[in-house]
């Protein structure tokens, strides 16, 4: 692996006016050796036109018929690409410019790791998280199942992923959760095998179209999001049954504080029925109530 080509998909849907700062940041990489591939799930703005006015040789632009499904456009960039690693940039996000440069140097410099990732910077800067609350070394199985701490833009795999492990899963079931579960197809095939760089080298960007964002305002979010992380035990749970097992009943504990919060949040429950709810132990009860009345009161104060 001297010089290898990196092959980045870039999966977009109507984001244009988000899009060119994303292939900027991979034009102006440090490291020179790779193939840009957009892959455009039926976008219905100017995003065919912006591209196309970069007349660059790097660029390869590719539009399918509107999926709503970022597996099956992840999966298009697979089969188009040609480097011996591939990318992944989300087109609201962007790159620091020597991203590439440091994460093939890490690749050479561990012959048994088959993705590397980074933590990230979060945009805007009002809900950065603390850089020491997010993931970094060597990511196992166990420790990867119980949440989700990989940046889909910062991910570069080698080719052997999708050689041995496959594409990302198109179960509809994972519309909003394909990266984590192939996070985790690869940690089954070969465990400890993903490794996450100290230094934040993406720029994460926080809006409201972004598809986690809109998926919550869904109203079948939190069923959702019970049904995706069931499909995603029952794919686990040969690899370790009981542990997969276990992660199961604090995930479902957790969606259901989440749709208590936003219930309270809403108005659509009050205090009162929070504390009558036996669903909930006395500590998240105060819990919940606390964390609604902060939020209320940052919102009252800090516009």
């Amino acid at each position: 692996m001297e010089n290898p080509l990196v092959s980045v998909i870039i999966p977009t849907f109507n984001r244009a006016y988000l899009l060119k700062k994303a292939i900027y940041s991979v034009l102006n990489q440090t490291y020179k050796n790779f193939e840009i591939i957009i892959v455009d799930d039926g976008s219905t703005d100017n995003t065919e036109e912006l591209i196309r006015g970069f007349e660059n040789e790097k660029i390869r632009y590719f539009k399918l018929e509107h999926t709503g499904l970022p597996a099956v456009v992840r999966n298009k960039g697979f089969e188009e690409c040609h480097g011996e690693l591939i990318a992944f940039l989300d087109s609201d996000d962007f790159w620091i410019p020597n991203k590439l440069e440091l994460q093939i140097r890490a690749f050479k410099n561990h012959e048994n790791i088959l993705l590397v990732a980074s933590r990230r910077i979060i945009l805007p800067d009002k809900i950065t998280y603390h850089l020491n609350y997010q993931k970094r070394g060597v990511v196992s199985f166990r420790e990867l199942i119980r949440r989700n701490v990989i940046p889909t833009s910062s991910v570069i795999i080698r080719r052997e992923v999708i050689e041995k492990v496959g594409k990302f899963d198109e179960d509809y079931r994972l519309r909003s959760g394909q990266d984590f579960s192939y996070w985790l197809d690869i940690l089954s095939y070969r465990d400890k095998s993903i490794l996450i760089l100290k230094a934040p080298l993406i720029i994460f960007r926080v809006h409201d179209k972004t598809l986690t964002f809109e998926r919550r305002q869904e109203s079948d979010f939190f069923k959702d999001s019970f049904y995706k992380r069931k499909y995603l035990i029952l794919k686990y749970e040969d690899v370790d049954r009981n542990y997969v097992n276990s992660i199961l009943r604090k995930w479902v504990k957790k969606i259901l504080l989440d749709h208590r919060k936003k219930l309270l949040h809403e108005g659509s429950l009050n205090f009162r029925k929070i504390l009558r709810d036996n669903l909930l132990t006395p500590y998240e009860k105060i819990k919940i109530i606390i964390v609604v009345l902060l939020k209320k009161i940052q919102m009252k104060f800090f516009k």
